[in-house]
């Protein structure tokens, strides 16, 4: 399941309504589109072109108006805490909110998957065998909170730079 249309991560509909659009204008304007696009992008005249090419651009404004506040916004971060018990801690690797959007936004990765992939995570060791990596419930709690922050900058850069998120992206329900 899409994670932004899980309703777990307790997202508001104008926050699932930013990544969505994140997500879907990020693959567009990434997309390319070859030559066609090239020219579309270049032909200024009066009588053609200005449609799809201006809406390409504004896409790929808005993209990087948000990558850009992402990339300077302070990366997430969770204390690694004490070894206790026979449990193996993860590294705890900070997440950047830029990956965090790309991760979950356009790749459609899981609040769980991007856990694992930074080690916030914890091995059980049961009678000398390594069992499987697991994120406790308070790692999982920051993890959406980090994910809610990270779709407040985007949508507050938008705000700010006079971005609006169109509106069949707000029509999108979590179930």
């Amino acid at each position: 399941m899409h994670q932004l249309l899980d309703p777990r991560p307790d997202t508001t509909d104008s926050q699932r309504a930013v990544g969505n659009c994140y997500g879907a204008f990020y693959e567009q304007a990434m997309s390319g589109g070859g030559a066609e696009f090239l020219r579309e992008y270049v032909d200024t005249s009066s009588t053609g072109g200005g449609g799809y090419s201006e809406a390409k651009a504004h896409k790929m404004m808005m993209v990087g108006c948000a990558s850009k506040a992402l990339a300077a916004a302070k990366p997430f971060t969770y204390p690694k805490g004490k070894h206790r018990g026979a449990n193996i801690l993860g590294r705890h690797n900070p997440i950047i909110p830029l990956a965090l959007a790309q991760l979950v936004c356009v790749s459609q990765r899981t609040l769980s998957h991007i856990a694992l992939a930074h080690g916030w995570t914890r091995i059980p060791i049961k009678d000398g065998s390594w069992g499987r990596p697991a994120l406790p419930d308070w790692q999982r709690k920051e993890l959406a909170e980090a994910l809610r922050t990270t779709l407040d900058i985007i949508a507050d850069t938008w705000e700010e730079s006079g971005y609006r998120v169109p509106y069949e992206f707000g029509t999108v329900e979590a179930r």
